[in-house]
């Protein structure tokens, strides 16, 4: 797990919990007790952030999702998951092909290209 994850989860815990992580003691026994548990483990993570950023560069044009629609994109794709395969970039822009023209949902124009 990455580092910067881990400091994430740190803040995360610490506000759901209501801890005051000013207090660098309570930040790093948290911050080690995520490490220990993450250090045996690999993990890649997808965010609503990527599938929002894929299709604003898909090549079938520019598509702007909202952070919800980025979610259901990424509920299919862990569900349909296939571990022999894993989840790609190619993964991510075929889920979100499907989406747009499931839901008929057209890219955007861009002005610029058309100066």
């Amino acid at each position: 797990m990455h580092d910067y994850l881990i400091r994430d989860m740190v803040g995360a815990v610490s506000q759901a919990l209501g801890i005051d992580i000013s207090n660098s003691e309570e930040r790093e026994k948290i911050y080690k007790a995520l490490k220990n548990f993450w250090a045996c483990s690999i993990v890649h993570i997808w965010g609503a952030d990527d599938v929002i950023d894929a299709a604003g560069f898909h090549l079938a044009g520019s598509y702007v999702l909202t952070e919800e629609q980025a979610m259901e994109i990424l509920h299919v794709v862990d569900h349909d998951l296939d571990s022999s395969v894993g989840i790609s970039w190619q993964t991510i822009e075929d889920e979100i092909s499907y989406y747009v023209c499931k839901n008929n949902i057209q890219p955007v124009v861009n002005d610029e290209e058309d100066e």
